[in-house]
């Protein structure tokens, strides 16, 4: 991964998209603890799919999930990700395409 100065529009697109999927996950795994649903576990294996295609964009490393289903390993990658964010672009959670 290199650092540069400057995001490019690709790159801020990608950032934004993860961005999303992040908030989403986070946003969902508080509800999957209390209840379990399969249209939740649907969205946050797609927000899982978003981060797994805009992290290899921008050659990020997304550990993989195990093949037994925890919410909890959704939310722990996806703080992960989070933090490579940061370290990419410390403006990240700001950066939004346009």
């Amino acid at each position: 991964m290199t650092n540069t100065s400057t995001v490019s529009k690709v790159q801020q697109y990608s950032l934004a998209r993860l961005q999303l999927a992040i908030d989403t996950i986070e946003e969902l795994v508080p509800l999957e603890r209390k209840r379990s649903s399969p249209k939740r576990r649907r969205r946050l294996e797609w927000a899982y799919a978003v981060c797994s295609v805009h992290c290899r964009k921008l050659n990020f490393t997304l550990p993989r999930l195990s093949t037994f289903y925890s919410e909890e390993q959704y939310l722990e990658h996806a703080r992960l990700v989070a933090d490579h964010m940061q370290q990419f672009a410390p403006s990240a959670k700001e950066t939004s395409y346009e």
